[in-house]
């Protein structure tokens, strides 16, 4: 039985259920617990929050964030124990313009304005400050970035924002939590403001994305995660505490797209595993020991936070497949990847992820200078190979290098499999002519070469007379058909399909 109270629920029973997508979810709640999802039901369609009549102040702190140079997104203004100290507001890393896998902003000049009491019936009222400063922002181990205000916390309690605390405790899986975020994409433009999303939290993972390599990230399936929501607060249900941050999902994505842009996968011993329609976030407990006395200090003792000050990797990201010589002999594609930002460094190759974190297996120490390109190959098995590079500016290891926690890092797929999926193709039959337009399905069908002519004329297992379009759109007059298009595609590293043959009428 769930009681009304104050613009939340009371528990009153000690055993709450919901259903969940497929098994039954049982959610324990002590007596006297608040549920701050004022009776949401887990997995179901997020819905938009009012607060005209302030019924959602605790929630005013969460704010629309747009940084230039980044993306339009979601933050969150945090408690930091000191109303005369700066305000803060944290989101994902990439929300402020970091794109690079090992890339930090530290102390950077920021613009742009951050907009609290974003919510649907506050269009009047919203209060907008300016961003100031991007104090740390990466892309490297984790998607975060704490934004400092030109206010203080103390002015944005006055106006009525009232900070949310950080968990000092990284929150199990199978408990219950919201998110609310704004997102912009997929949804009317006049209804783009603050939503909330129930579910479970579930379990934890290392995780790549495109060329990002990410650690400790926690998986749940809340609904309605797009564009925009980056950055969104993870919270506690029952304690409305801050337990996370945001940062990607899987939904929407092709089925043919794995460890991809907009389609992040789980790294496993067994190899790698996308989920279907689930997001992924960063736990924020280790945010707490940087802020002393209400000030963010990256270099406090306390401060467990990578500073950024490892090597840097020049390399070409994306699959590669071995290529084979005159006589049929596999010649396996190699890092080719510069070293720069500290004199010496020692560097493994590996095909687990986490490893990159132990220092066993590393190199010997190597001069920048006398040996800056790592040559060694990807290795013949197939799959991911992770590079890990530490560095330092002594000859000897010493702990005043870059220690292996925060090993610089880069990831490549060796894959010599062709792509066997058909490519896509839409007609579009007009008056005239006929449009004919190929999709792509990346990392899987990446380019085609294409041939067209008649059907009694053109053979598509022929290779001459194959070239590679600068357009896929193809038009085809009435009174040239019947046509015959050749399509040869190629995934990611290059490998080839077998032709395929679209008979156009």
């Amino acid at each position: 039985m769930l009681l009304r109270k104050n613009g939340r629920f009371l528990i009153l029973s000690s055993l709450f259920t919901t259903t969940l997508l497929s098994p039954l979810t049982t959610t324990i709640a002590s007596i006297n617990q608040y549920d701050w999802g004022e009776g949401i039901v887990n997995f179901s369609h997020s819905t938009l929050l009012n607060n005209q009549q302030g019924e959602h102040n605790h929630w005013r702190a969460i704010a629309r964030v747009s940084v230039s140079g980044g993306m339009t997104c979601t933050g969150t203004f945090i408690d930091t124990g000191n109303d005369s100290g700066p305000a803060y507001v944290i989101t994902n890393g990439h929300c402020t313009g970091v794109w690079n896998e090992n890339e930090f902003q530290v102390n950077e000049e920021a613009s742009g304005s951050v907009i609290f009491n974003y919510f649907i019936d506050t269009k009047e009222q919203q209060q907008s400050y300016t961003a100031k400063t991007i104090k740390w922002a990466t892309m490297r181990g984790h998607d975060l970035a704490i934004i400092e205000l030109a206010a203080t916390v103390g002015e944005l309690k006055q106006a009525g924002i009232t900070p949310m605390k950080l968990a000092t405790e990284i929150l199990p899986e199978n408990n219950d939590i919201l998110i609310i975020g704004a997102p912009t994409d997929g949804v009317p433009y006049d209804q783009s403001y603050m939503r909330i999303a129930a579910c479970i939290q579930e379990s934890t993972h290392d995780v790549i994305e495109a060329h990002w390599n990410w650690f400790s990230a926690q998986r749940n399936k809340c609904h309605d995660i797009k564009g925009g929501s980056s950055g969104s607060p993870v919270i506690n249900r029952y304690t409305n505490e801050v337990v996370g941050v945001l940062n990607t999902t899987t939904t929407g994505s092709s089925e043919y797209a794995v460890c991809f842009n907009g389609a992040p996968c789980e790294l496993s011993e067994n190899g790698v595993e996308k989920q279907k329609d689930s997001n992924y976030a960063f736990p924020v407990t280790q945010l707490n020991s940087c802020f002393v006395n209400g000030v963010f200090d990256l270099n406090a003792s306390s401060c467990t936070l990578d500073k950024g000050k490892g090597v840097t990797l020049d390399y070409r990201y994306g699959d590669a497949k071995p290529e084979l010589d005159d006589q049929g002999i596999a010649h396996y594609p190699s890092w080719e990847t510069t070293v720069k930002g500290h004199d010496y460094y020692r560097y493994k190759v590996t095909s687990s992820h986490v490893a990159c974190q132990d220092l066993y297996d590393y190199s010997g120490v190597i001069s920048t200078a006398l040996q800056p390109v790592i040559q060694d190959t990807l290795g013949t098995q197939e799959g991911y190979r992770f590079l890990c590079v530490i560095g330092g500016d002594n000859p000897e290891y010493s702990e005043n290098w870059q220690s292996p926690q925060y090993a610089t890092m880069a990831h490549k797929k060796l894959d010599s499999t062709p792509p066997t999926v058909k490519p896509p193709l839409h007609i579009s039959p007009g008056e005239d002519s006929v449009f004919v337009q190929l999709g792509y399905l990346p990392p899987e069908i990446s380019l085609f070469k294409v041939k067209q002519g008649k059907p009694d004329s053109t053979d598509c297992e022929n290779p001459e007379g194959y070239r590679i379009p600068f357009w896929t759109n193809f038009f085809f007059k009435r009174e040239e058909l019947p046509q015959v298009l050749c399509v040869i595609a190629a995934d990611q590293a290059g490998n080839e399909s077998t032709p395929w043959r679209f008979d156009i009428k």
